[in-house]
C-alpha cells in the first residue's frame, strides 16, 4: 500500500499545505542546516510528512518542496545553482566544484556542498611509506617529491638507507662519503670502504695556514678542495654551506702601499673568500663575501695595505679546482660616501646629467629593506625651487657577470630605512621617479658582490603620469581580448607587487616599471589573466583589490604568466603588470559565468564518439583514469612505454585563425596538454604543441591556430592520471 492509499486525502491536505507554507514569498531556506521552516536534505522530514518510512534520500542534490525556482534560491552558495525539480516538487542542486577551487594543489581538491558551501579537500598525501625519503608536495609543480635523507646535504643518503642507494657511513659529515676519495693521515674513513688511511689517498694541498698557498705576484692560480675540510670560522660562510677550505698567504713585498684584488671561480659548486688579519684568528676578520646565487665568481678587495703577510681563505661547496685570480694595484681611494652626510653630489638644477664609476667593495652605513653583501654608496639629489620637480632617471651597470646592482631612493631624512622610498635590484638597475618634490634627496648604490659600476643619472622636465600609472586612476581594462602595455614611461606607482619579499635568485626585489587597469565583474565569474613578456624581461601579474595594497586574489611570474580565478565575486578589482625592463608586456583578461560546459568526457581514443570542443571554448572536467593509453607525447618524461599515460581526446574545428590557450589549472595530478592537427583523428602533434604540468599550476598552453582541425589531447605526465580540468579560451590572434 502507498503512502497516499494509508492516509488518503488528509496526507494529500498535509502536503499541499507544506507547499502553500512555503510559497515564493517569506519561505524558509530549504538548504540550510538547522532551519526549522526548510527541509533539509538527507533529513528524512518530508517523506515523514506524507507518510514514506524514515529514511535518508538517497540522492543529495534534493532539497525541500517548492513550486518554483523563487522558493530554491540561495545566493550566500555561490558553487551551487538551486532550481525547483518540478518532477519532484522538490528543490534541486547542481554543484560545481571548479567554483571552489582555490587553485592550490597541496590542501587538496575544494569540493561544493548544497547545505554549507564550499569545503576543504583532503590534503595531498605525498608519503612514501619510506622513512629514508623526505616527502613534499611541491605547490609549483603539482606533484611529490621525495628526497633521499641526506642530513649533510652531500648527496650521498646515509648507509642505513639502502633503498636510495645510501652509502654515507657519516651523513653528519659532508667531508665523508662513498662518493670521495679517501684521504691520507686523517684518521678517518673518508671513502666509507670500512678503512682508513689505506692507498691510494689524498694528500690535501693547501689546507690550513701552515701549507698555504704563497702569492706574491699577479697571476691566475689554480687550487684544488678534494680532501680539504673546515678548520677556519668565517662570518659569511658556514660549514654546512662550504665544507672545505684552502688558504692563501698573500705576500706584498717592498715598501710601497698596494689594494690586492682576489677574485675566485669554479664550474662546482658556490664558493666563499674571506680575509683575516691574523690567520685563523676570526676576530681579526677583514673581509667575508659569499658568491651570489646568480653569479659565476666571487671578489674581495684588500685596500691600501701595507707590506706584510695577509691570509685569504677560500671556501668551496665542492670538490672542483677553484681559478684564483689575485692582482696587486696601486692603491685607489677608498669609498668615503658611506652615510648620507658623506654623500658625493649626482645631479642638481646646474648638472642635470651625470655618469659616475664606483668601485662597489666597501661596507656602507645606511640601513636599508634590500639586503646587500657591498655598499651602499650615497649620493646626493639636488633639485632647487626654482625648477620645480623633476623626473629622474638612474641606471646603474655592473662591470662583474652575476652580480646585481641595488638602487634605493631616500628623502632628505636619511637615517633610517624608514626614509627609504623605494630599493630594488637589476642587472643592469634602472630606477624611474615621475615629478620628484623640490629639494634634496639621496640615491642608494649596492650589489649583491664586489663590483665595478657605471652610474648614471639625469633630471628632466617632469612628464604627465598615464592613465594607467596608478590604481586609483587605473582605465577600464578590455575584456576578452589582448592590449599592449608599455612599461616604458612608468614608475612603480602600485603598492602591490608579484616580486614583494626576496624571490630566488634575487637579493632583494627586483626593481620594476608597473601598470593597473580596473576590473569590473557585474556577476560571478571565471576570471582568466594572461600576460606575455619581450625578450629577456621578467613580468609580474597580479590581481587585486582598488586599494593595491597586495595582490589579494592571485600572482603570477615567470611562466606561465597566468592568474585563474575560479567564481571571483561580483566587484571591482584592479590588475596589475609589472616589467624588470620596463618594456612592452601583452596582456589578455578574459570573463564568463562559471559552470563547466556540459558535455561528455573526452573521447577515450578515435574509435569513441567524437567530443567536439565550440568556438567558444568552455570548461570540461573529466578524468583519465581507466581510459587506453594510445599516444606518445613529445613532453613527457624520456623513457616512457609506448603510448605513456592514460589519455582523452578533443576535437576543435576553428573557422579563421585563432588564439587557443589550454590550460589545466586544478586538475589533481601532473598533466599534459597538447595540440595535433589533421582531418582524422588523432592527427600530427604540432611542433611547441605540448605543454606538460611540471611547470607552475599544472599545463598551460598558448598557441596560434589557423583555421582547420586540431585535436586536443589531455595526457600525464610520467605515467599520472586522474581528474582533470580543461579550461579552453579561444580568442583572436595576439597583435604583432
Amino acid at each position: 500500500m502507498t503512502g497516499w492509499a494509508r492516509f488518503g486525502i488528509f496526507g494529500f491536505l498535509v502536503y499541499a499545505s507544506a507547499l502553500a507554507a512555503c510559497g515564493s514569498k517569506g519561505a524558509g531556506d530549504r538548504f540550510a542546516p538547522g532551519d526549522d521552516s526548510a527541509v533539509p536534505f538527507d533529513s528524512g522530514t518530508f517523506s515523514d510528512v506524507v507518510g514514506e518510512a524514515i529514511h535518508p534520500d538517497a540522492d543529495p542534490t534534493l532539497g525541500g518542496p517548492c513550486l518554483d525556482d523563487a522558493q530554491c534560491v540561495r545566493p550566500t552558495i555561490t558553487c551551487a545553482t538551486f532550481t525547483c525539480d518540478k518532477t519532484v516538487g522538490r528543490c534541486r542542486a547542481a554543484t560545481d566544484d571548479t567554483r571552489c577551487d582555490d587553485g592550490l594543489y597541496c590542501n587538496g581538491a575544494e569540493r561544493c556542498d548544497p547545505r554549507i558551501g564550499c569545503l576543504p579537500g583532503a590534503v595531498v598525501d605525498c608519503s612514501s611509506g619510506d622513512t629514508c625519503t623526505i616527502d613534499t608536495c611541491i605547490e609549483a609543480t603539482h606533484d611529490c617529491k621525495h628526497a633521499p635523507r641526506d642530513v649533510d646535504r652531500d648527496g650521498d643518503p646515509t648507509a642505513s638507507c639502502t633503498s636510495v642507494g645510501g652509502k654515507d657511513c657519516d651523513d653528519h659529515d659532508p667531508t665523508v662519503s662513498s662518493k670521495l676519495g679517501e684521504v691520507c693521515g686523517n684518521a678517518k674513513d673518508d671513502n666509507c670502504d670500512g678503512k682508513i688511511d689505506e692507498s691510494p689517498c689524498i694528500t690535501p694541498d693547501h689546507a690550513s695556514c701552515g701549507t698555504a698557498l704563497v702569492v706574491s705576484a699577479d697571476g691566475t692560480y689554480s687550487l684544488s678542495p678534494a680532501g680539504t675540510s673546515r678548520t677556519l670560522a668565517a662570518s659569511c660562510a658556514s660549514n654546512a654551506d662550504f665544507p672545505r677550505q684552502m688558504v692563501v698567504a698573500l705576500h706584498l713585498d717592498g715598501s710601497d702601499h698596494k689594494d690586492i684584488d682576489v677574485v675566485a671561480s669554479s664550474t662546482g659548486g658556490r664558493l666563499a673568500l674571506a680575509a683575516d688579519t691574523l690567520c685563523g684568528d676570526a676576530t681579526t676578520e677583514t673581509a667575508c663575501v659569499a658568491e651570489p646565487v646568480t653569479a659565476t665568481s666571487v671578489r674581495i678587495k684588500l685596500r691600501n695595505v701595507a707590506p706584510g703577510i695577509y691570509p685569504v681563505y677560500v671556501f668551496s661547496a665542492g670538490e672542483t679546482a677553484v681559478e684564483l685570480k689575485v692582482s696587486f694595484l696601486t692603491p685607489g681611494p677608498a669609498a668615503t660616501n658611506l652615510t648620507c652626510a658623506t654623500a658625493l653630489p649626482l645631479v642638481d638644477g646646474t648638472t642635470p646629467t651625470a655618469t659616475v664609476l664606483a668601485d662597489l667593495a666597501d661596507i656602507g652605513k645606511v640601513p636599508s629593506a634590500c639586503a646587500s653583501a657591498v655598499g651602499p654608496l650615497v649620493y646626493r639629489v639636488d633639485i632647487p625651487s626654482a625648477l620645480g620637480p623633476r623626473d629622474l632617471r638612474v641606471r646603474a651597470v655592473l662591470g662583474t657577470s652575476g652580480v646585481r646592482a641595488v638602487l634605493g631612493l631616500r628623502d632628505d631624512g636619511c637615517i633610517t630605512s624608514g626614509d627609504e622610498l623605494r630599493c630594488g635590484t637589476g642587472a643592469p638597475a634602472d630606477l624611474f621617479v615621475r615629478a620628484l618634490p623640490v629639494g634634496t634627496h639621496y640615491v642608494t648604490l649596492a650589489a649583491n658582490g664586489p663590483t665595478d659600476v657605471t652610474l648614471t643619472a639625469t633630471l628632466s622636465p617632469p612628464t604627465p603620469a598615464p592613465a594607467d600609472a596608478t590604481c586609483t586612476t587605473a582605465p577600464p581594462l578590455p575584456l576578452d581580448t589582448t592590449i599592449i602595455v608599455d612599461t616604458k614611461s612608468h614608475e612603480k606607482g602600485v603598492a602591490a607587487s608579484c616580486f614583494a619579499g626576496t624571490p630566488s635568485p634575487y637579493s632583494a626585489p627586483p626593481l620594476t616599471a608597473d601598470a593597473a587597469y580596473s576590473l569590473h565583474l557585474t556577476d560571478v565569474s571565471d576570471v582568466l589573466v594572461v600576460a606575455h613578456a619581450t625578450g629577456s624581461d621578467q613580468v609580474g601579474v597580479g590581481l587585486a583589490s582598488p586599494a593595491c595594497t597586495s595582490p589579494d586574489y592571485g600572482c603570477a611570474r615567470g611562466y606561465p604568466n597566468r592568474i585563474v580565478r575560479r567564481a571571483l565575486a561580483a566587484g571591482d578589482y584592479r590588475v596589475f603588470v609589472e616589467s624588470t625592463n620596463a618594456s612592452a608586456v601583452s596582456l589578455s583578461t578574459f570573463v564568463r559565468t562559471p559552470a563547466a560546459t556540459p558535455s561528455p568526457v573526452g573521447a577515450d581514443d578515435c574509435s569513441a564518439p567524437v567530443v567536439v570542443i565550440p568556438e567558444t571554448g568552455g570548461l570540461f572536467v573529466g578524468t583519465t583514469g581507466g581510459k587506453h593509453a594510445d599516444l606518445d607525447a613529445s613532453c613527457d618524461t624520456a623513457g616512457m612505454p609506448k603510448g605513456g599515460a592514460p589519455e582523452v581526446i578533443y576535437r576543435l574545428d576553428l573557422k579563421k585563425r585563432s588564439r587557443v590557450i589550454l590550460d589545466a589549472v586544478g586538475s589533481a595530478y601532473t598533466t599534459i596538454v597538447s595540440i595535433r592537427a589533421g582531418a582524422t583523428c588523432p592527427g600530427v602533434e604540432l611542433v611547441d604543441g605540448c605543454a606538460a604540468g611540471y611547470v607552475i599550476d599544472n599545463a598551460f598552453l598558448d598557441y596560434p591556430l589557423d583555421a582547420g582541425t586540431y585535436w586536443i589531447v589531455v595526457d600525464g605526465y610520467s605515467l599520472g592520471s586522474g581528474a582533470y580540468r580543461l579550461d579552453v579560451r579561444i580568442a583572436p590572434p595576439l597583435p604583432i
